[in-house]
């Protein structure tokens, strides 16, 4: 199954049309999910959730302007907290680490049921033989796994005047067409064809289990001091 190439965007407004997309999103089982934020992380405040689903639709979540109306009550009163932490609906994610440590220090949510896209190549470069594979760009991961999944044309562009405003890029409002269009590809990018050519090739061979392990490690990297320590030890192991 192939999404659109062009999304249907969706930029919800206020509560109720947050709760009335959240209800959508709520009957899919696989979505694609990404953050924006200034110096995003721990402490880098998340101002934009982006989910994609299969049949090509997007919906944008402008949290920033959203958490001053609701007073740090967004993701409960929206509904959205239940999305990202159910264990029903799969989240496809490139390189989760750093939403889900905004998600986490910033809202109380952890991620359940994650994808990760990155860690899926990791596993799988490593299954083929390379003991220890390079993180790749999400533009190569794309055309790694996919031939019809691109990112956003203007994404380099658009990356020079993020640097250009010293990381507050994300902050700016009203957003612009390609602000909408880069935020937009980083999701529709992911599903159907990188997610599923990943998941049979991680499924069919029986390397499901140290993926699952390698995502969890992924989601607490920012989160559990132990994290970076055990990936320190697994790594050092392997050069020896």
């Amino acid at each position: 199954m192939m999404a659109s190439s062009t999304p249907t965007l969706y930029t919800p407004s206020n509560k109720q049309e947050c709760q009335a997309a959240v209800r959508k999103l709520s009957r899919e089982t696989v979505i694609s999910l990404d953050a924006e934020g200034v110096q995003l992380g721990k402490d880098g405040p998340l101002t934009l959730l982006q989910i994609g689903t299969l049949d090509g639709t997007v919906y944008l979540f402008d949290v920033m302007i959203n958490e001053k109306k609701q007073d740090k009550k967004f993701f409960t009163e929206t509904g959205l907290n239940a999305i990202l932490t159910s264990t029903k609906i799969i989240k496809v994610i490139q390189s989760c680490s750093g939403d889900s440590a905004a998600l986490y220090h910033q809202f109380g949510i952890r991620l359940e049921n994650v994808f990760d896209t990155q860690v899926a190549h990791l596993v799988i470069q490593e299954h083929e033989g390379r003991k220890l594979p390079a993180r790749e760009k999400l533009a190569d991961i794309c055309k790694m796994y996919s031939e019809n999944a691109e990112v956003y044309e203007g994404k380099e562009d658009v990356k020079l005047e993020w640097s250009k405003l010293a990381g507050n890029f994300w902050a700016k409002r009203p957003m612009t067409k390609e602000m909408l269009d880069y935020a937009s590809a980083d999701v529709t990018a992911l599903i159907p064809e990188v997610y599923e050519t990943q998941n049979r090739y991680i499924r069919e061979n029986g390397i499901f289990d140290l993926f699952e392990e390698r995502v969890q490690e992924e989601i607490e990297l920012e989160i559990d001091p132990n994290a970076k320590e055990r990936r320190k030890e697994r790594t050092a192991h392997i050069r020896m």
